[in-house]
């Protein structure tokens, strides 16, 4: 009988094998399916055929076609594998959080994707691999906060009760003050 660490390693060493295949599962949708945004997709055959025909959910499938298409294609000389796939997931949502930071519409998010040239792809796909995780997750944060931020400015914040406006000010409050003691600490240390 195997042990919960036993599993867990069974289980990681599955997942490392998936990542490989994401790539030659985008590659074969791509090759057999019309993509299209919007519009009637009658006698035409979709990524949510092959997304169902192959036993997937069509979401899924589309995430995965996200990553290769605006990230994988355009990176060079990289060897796709594990690592390399989360690396990319990263830069595709770093994309993806500029275009809600920037506030683009969603009819040009794709225009806008497409349009990013293939060495600035490719300077940030490196600078990732090369990063901490916690610098991927602060991104993603600082995107939340900055849309926050866009939406008290256009909400009426008179439909949140007092106590949710005063949780939400202690949180960020809080937050706030752990980034001032920080930054004071630092400066005291190199002066």
């Amino acid at each position: 009988m195997k042990n919960y660490s036993e599993y867990v390693e069974l289980g990681k060493n599955l997942l490392k094998g998936i990542e490989g295949h994401k790539i030659k599962i985008c590659e074969y949708a791509l090759a057999v399916c019309e993509i299209r945004h919007g519009g009637k997709s009658e006698h035409l055959y979709t990524i949510k055929d092959y997304a169902h025909d192959i036993g997937m959910v069509p979401k899924t499938l589309r995430s995965w076609l996200s990553v290769y298409r605006n990230v994988i294609l355009k990176i060079d000389n990289v060897e796709i594998n594990n690592d390399s796939f989360k690396v990319a997931r990263r830069v595709d949502n770093i994309i993806k959080q500029e275009c809600l930071a920037g506030n683009i519409p969603m009819a040009k998010r794709k225009d806008y994707k497409r349009s990013l040239p293939k060495k600035f792809i490719n300077e940030l796909y490196n600078a990732e691999l090369e990063e901490k995780p916690f610098k991927s997750e602060y991104r993603t944060h600082i995107a939340r906060l900055k849309n926050l931020k866009h939406a008290l400015e256009i909400k009426d914040l008179s439909i949140l009760s007092e106590t949710e406006l005063i949780e939400m000010m202690q949180v960020l409050d809080a937050s706030s003050d752990m980034i001032n003691d920080y930054l004071t600490q630092n400066r005291k240390r190199t002066a």
